[in-house]
């Protein structure tokens, strides 16, 4: 096989590709910079709202699991002490809506 000698080439204007290269480089380093200003800005407004609160935010955690520890065992008393009175009063309307139905011709 002979090489072929009129397939068309592809120039590329090297100048042109350099200089995209180069450009997209700079802008990769000040988008960089950028994103580490904005971050510290952000990072230093919120730990200043943190120094101006009252009360830290680990105490107000811990005070809010408390609160929800003490709620979740009233709840879980309450259950046990009413959940069994509820259950037969439950069963008892179910039987009376049966008979209901049944009464009336319906079936469930």
């Amino acid at each position: 096989m002979t090489p072929r000698t009129d397939e068309p080439k592809i120039e590329i204007n090297r100048g042109l590709l350099v200089g995209g290269a180069v450009l997209m480089s700079v802008g990769a380093v000040v988008g960089m910079a950028g994103a580490l200003a904005t971050s510290v800005a952000v990072i230093g407004a919120a730990r200043e709202w943190v120094r101006q609160r009252d009360e830290p935010p680990s105490a107000l955690a811990r005070r809010r699991l408390a609160q929800a520890r003490t709620a979740a065992a009233a709840g879980a008393q309450g259950w046990r002490e009413h959940g069994m009175r509820l259950a037969p009063r439950a069963a008892s309307q179910t039987a009376s809506e049966t008979a209901d139905a049944n009464s009336m011709g319906l079936s469930r």
